[in-house]
């Protein structure tokens, strides 16, 4: 299963192991690789987020878990920021990801409500309401911005 996402960004180097409390028990710490995904060709694809990270999963066909920050690090759970899970992973096969995930995503014609419906943002784990992102005013104004398309 994906890890949840971390639920404030402090520094990410490339290929930080990061634990997994949910997965994690007593006696199994579980542990996941994430990478900085925040190439401006990417972005454009999660207006309102500032970095973007995904977790390497152990092979290279299994989808990965994308999760998206505030300027300041915090994690967006839900509206035009979010990340969410991705199915093909543009760093090993483009053209996968591109008719896995990207596609879909156009068919929507923007709409991140559609796209959340089947593709939801992880909230992390344990997240307090004041560690996630946007506010209920900001979600607002973006529910309202994707009504009047």
């Amino acid at each position: 299963s994906l890890p949840s996402c971390p639920c404030l960004l402090l520094e990410i180097p490339y290929d930080q192991l990061l634990t997994d409390w949910k997965q994690s028990t007593h006696r199994l710490i579980k542990k996941f690789k994430w990478r900085d995904v925040s190439e401006p060709s990417d972005m454009v694809y999660y207006p309102g987020a500032s970095r973007c990270i995904e977790h390497v999963p152990d092979h290279h066909d299994l989808p990965s878990q994308h999760c998206c920050y505030t300027d300041v690090g915090i994690l967006i759970t839900r509206g035009s920021g979010a990340g969410s899970p991705r199915l093909g992973n543009s760093r090993i096969n483009s053209e996968v990801h591109e008719e896995l995930d990207v596609k879909p995503w156009l068919s929507c014609q923007g709409d991140w409500r559609k796209y959340h419906l089947v593709r939801p943002p992880n909230k992390g784990h344990k997240c307090s309401k004041f560690t996630t992102a946007p506010d209920d005013k900001e979600y607002e104004r973006q529910l309202k911005q994707m009504e009047n398309l």
